[in-house]
């Protein structure tokens, strides 16, 4: 392996947030879509937040978007939640961002800040020093968030809003003369970090490689004396097959659903998918069944992500949400997770080992007995390579 070396401005093998890190929670500028709104959500090139961009415009009602057991869960160390956002209203809106740790299971144990958004374009700055259980002396665990999302505070139908990227902040201060390479954290897969590194060129790498450069020397405070080649993903962990399209699928359709194994798409989603058309909205492709056998094998212990690609034949937008039961019954014991599938292909991936059911409790991934897809609308979607990763 060839040796990166770098010109860094402080001693990087110390925590990175002695630096003032950056983690991007929201990618809005490459298009990443909330997993979790109940408000009509879509990407746009009206009152973007640089030149050229993109925004997300949300417009109010009765419901809110975030994401729902984000890939970003530590939140520890940072101080500030910064956006972007723009009121195309002529009046000023009371709005809340609302934060849920793994203890959260009602209004009084999660967190609210309020702010106001004017008319017209705004830099929001929210201190997340001050979030505090609406009405629960348990302290906020901010290494475990399950959930954060934004809402109209007042009833404002409508009205239309355009937010750019969400990013966290530590609180130290950056250097007073700009450093040659910028450094920045965001989520990776499998529920860990990877690290950003941007001068001439752009380099990501995960966060355990990059210390172990750290470690051996081979990232050092020296001027580039070799010109770093492309980085390239390192090769997938060990991979547990959910579904063999070349046997009887094992799946269970809603009342009016269809569903067979086609080769459409092939090209895109590499082979062979379950073309699904859901017949209407909250109709769902199911897989095994409470309290009895799971089809494929109930452990998904030791697994870190679960991942598979979807191609949306619509022109829409469509929303959906995974849940996925053990033993136990009832809604509050299962995990949903909601997303967006944009038309044409989607990659979706899941960390597992964040996962917690409804009411903020761990759930039992030793015991798996189901997991299935719904819908908000009558479509058809291509589902293919359902499978855990290490």
């Amino acid at each position: 392996m060839r040796t990166i070396v770098l010109l860094l401005a402080a001693v990087l093998s110390r925590p990175l947030f002695a630096q003032g890190v950056t983690a991007i929670l929201l990618n809005v500028q490459k298009g990443e879509m909330p997993s979790d709104a109940s408000v009509p959500v879509a990407l746009t090139a009206d009152f973007p937040e640089k030149a050229d961009g993109v925004s997300l415009k949300v417009t109010c009602g009765d419901g809110a978007f975030g994401q729902y057991n984000p890939r970003l869960r530590d939140w520890n160390g940072f101080t500030t939640l910064r956006f972007f956002a723009h009121n195309a209203t002529d009046k000023p809106l009371p709005m809340y961002f609302a934060l849920r740790d793994k203890s959260t299971v009602d209004y009084n144990t999660r967190a609210d800040i309020t702010f106001t958004l004017q008319p017209g374009p705004s830099n929001i700055a929210l201190d997340l020093t001050k979030l505090k259980r609406n009405a629960s002396p348990l302290q906020l665990d901010m290494s475990a968030v399950t959930q954060w999302f934004i809402a109209n505070a007042e009833k404002a139908d409508g009205a239309a809003l355009y937010f750019g990227d969400f990013v966290l902040e530590s609180a130290a201060a950056a250097p007073a003369a700009a450093p040659a390479v910028g450094l920045s954290v965001a989520p990776g897969g499998g529920g860990g970090n990877r690290i950003i590194i941007e001068g001439k060129i752009r380099i990501e790498i995960d966060e355990a490689t990059f210390r172990n450069l750290l470690a051996g020397g081979a990232i050092a405070a020296a001027a580039p004396t070799v010109e770093p080649a492309a980085v390239t993903p390192a090769a997938g962990g060990e991979k547990k097959v959910l579904v063999d399209l070349n046997a009887p699928l094992p799946f269970e359709a809603t009342e009016g659903s269809t569903m067979e194994v086609s080769e459409d798409h092939a090209a895109e989603l590499g082979g062979k998918s379950v073309k699904f058309v859901y017949a209407k909205a909250e109709s769902a492709l199911s897989m095994g069944y409470w309290g009895g056998p799971y089809p494929n094998g109930c452990d998904w212990s030791g697994y870190n992500a679960l991942r598979f690609e979807a191609f949306n034949a619509t022109d829409k937008v469509l929303s959906l949400y995974v849940a996925i039961r053990d033993k136990n019954a009832g809604y509050e014991n299962r995990a949903d997770m909601a997303f967006k599938l944009n038309p044409g292909l989607n990659r979706i991936e899941f960390p597992i080992n964040t996962i917690v059911t409804n009411s903020g409790k761990q759930l039992n991934k030793s015991q798996v007995t189901q997991w299935f897809i719904s819908c908000d609308q009558a479509a058809t979607v291509y589902f293919a390579n359902f499978r855990l990763e290490k």
